[in-house]
């Protein structure tokens, strides 16, 4: 009879997926890979903000797992782990089987998923079910203007009945080779189950007004804003929020935690990224920044070692294989890559990694990454054509969009002294810089403020190493 009940239950909806009349069961699914500390907030904040909405944490095998179990215990709530460690990204994808199943068994209507560190701090339910009722959708998010993603994958609502007819596909994409793009790929799911739309979601979507074909396939939850970069009054999240941040909501709630509980939330035992740019260099043979290649892994590591915590946004020309760009997603924990290449083989779209498609010398690439990255980057290299032309050109076009304080760098210096990279009478990279070079000391401080310095530039600071410069804005 049970079974039959459930077979019931997750049909397709036909009309209104949800009543009006009815309250909506709501519940949240929190993955997590350790995170004692994280899951512990998690866990306060529902006691205090939703403590009748049911909640789930489930946990890829860490070896924090009996300990979470045991929390979980204490404050009520449920507790699931798959049975052994998942590859990153993969692991992300489990809670969403493990929630819906858990969803569809305490017969919700409505299932909210939470990555560890997305932390609401205000009461959300309300909002959610009156979105739900109002637009009939299946699926409950928002975009980020920072890397101009049309869906983020911290907070996803979903409709039970509807999203549980995709746990296969969501199962197979687990087991399929290859990293997923998270967000992209749920995204793809909300949009196929916003094609079974009925005709109220059609008069919602009327009332608010069209949107990009890139924000497509759910309604949009106030709640979560609409850039992940931003901080917002309702929530914690790592790319707005400080370790600092959890740390003094936890002191505020009289949780047992001390700062530096905060700053790994694998807590010693995920796949935390090694120090060493060098160590990681190796896992990807196919980038020429290896030791056994140009070795520009060492400057890089010089460089920017100190503050790769710090960084949020890196642009790189040339991607080829797109081994480069994961190399600086596994060494930079919180940043954002984005690629730019001429060659279709060469768009990588994974998680945190994005390819824009283009020459690197067109100026109509601009506009398309002042929009990736509002904010600007924190470090843009140039390992494109190592054309002097095209060179130059990008730096003019690119160098205004890194950040102050941030780093421009430009590698295989060598092509400068080529004559095939050399064209048309252009100065070659290497000229063009020693006359930065020369801006950079003929603005010292003998030089009068009304003193005219030909090709001045923004920049404070230019280190060179063999065929690499950085320079710093």
């Amino acid at each position: 009879m049970a079974s039959s009940q459930l077979s019931v239950m997750v049909q397709p909806p036909t009309g209104r997926r949800f009543a009006a009349d009815v309250p909506l069961r709501i519940g949240v699914a929190v993955g997590t890979f350790a995170a004692l500390p994280y899951i512990h907030l998690q866990l306060e904040a529902r006691k205090r903000l939703y403590p009748n909405v049911p909640l789930l944490v489930h946990d890829d095998h860490s070896p924090k797992r009996a300990e979470l179990n045991a929390l979980c215990t204490q404050y009520g709530a449920d507790f699931t782990c798959n049975d052994s460690r998942h590859p990153p990204h993969k692991g992300d994808l489990t809670v969403f089987v493990s929630g819906l199943q858990w969803a569809r068994e305490r017969r919700l209507d409505l299932l909210v998923k939470l990555s560890r560190r997305f932390l609401p701090i205000i009461p959300w339910a309300d909002s959610l079910a009156q979105l739900a009722i109002k637009s009939q959708y299946a699926t409950f998010n928002s975009w980020t203007k920072t890397f101009n993603f049309g869906f983020r994958s911290e907070c996803v609502g979903m409709a039970v009945r509807d999203w549980v007819q995709e746990q296969s596909a969501i199962s197979a994409r687990i087991t399929e080779p290859g990293t997923p793009f998270v967000e992209a790929f749920i995204h793809g799911i909300a949009r196929r189950l916003a094609q079974r739309n009925g005709e109220e979601a059609k008069t919602y979507d009327r009332t608010v007004g069209e949107r990009p074909p890139a924000f497509s396939g759910y309604a949009v939850w106030d709640f979560m804003g609409t850039d992940r970069a931003t901080r917002y009054p309702g929530f914690l999240w790592h790319n707005s929020s400080q370790a600092d941040d959890y740390h003094a909501l936890s002191r505020e709630w009289g949780l047992p935690y001390n700062a530096r509980d905060f700053n790994d939330p694998n807590q010693g035992f995920g796949n935390a990224p090694p120090r060493n740019l060098i160590e990681i260099a190796e896992r990807y043979p196919r980038t020429d920044k290896r030791l056994a290649k140009h070795g520009y892994v060492r400057h890089y590591e010089e460089v920017f070692g100190s503050v790769r915590d710090r960084v949020q946004s890196v642009l790189e020309i040339g991607v080829d294989s797109g081994d480069s760009l994961r190399m600086w997603r596994d060494w930079l924990p919180s940043a954002q890559i984005i690629g730019i290449d001429n060659r279709a083989h060469s768009c990588v779209n994974e998680q945190r990694i994005r390819t824009i498609k283009g020459e690197q010398q067109d100026l109509q690439l601009v506009p398309l990454l002042r929009a990736a990255a509002p904010g600007g980057f924190d470090i843009v290299i140039d390992d494109g054509s190592h054309q002097s032309a095209h060179q130059i050109a990008s730096f003019t076009n690119l160098f205004p969009l890194v950040k102050r304080g941030g780093w421009y760098v430009i590698e295989d210096l060598h092509a400068s002294y080529h004559s095939r990279f050399n064209r048309d009478g252009v100065p070659s990279i290497m000229q063009f810089l020693a006359k930065a070079l020369d801006t950079l000391n003929a603005n010292g401080a003998w030089v009068s403020a009304s003193t005219p310095v030909a090709g001045q530039a923004d920049f404070s600071e230019v280190r060179f190493f063999r065929s690499i410069v950085f320079i710093r804005k």
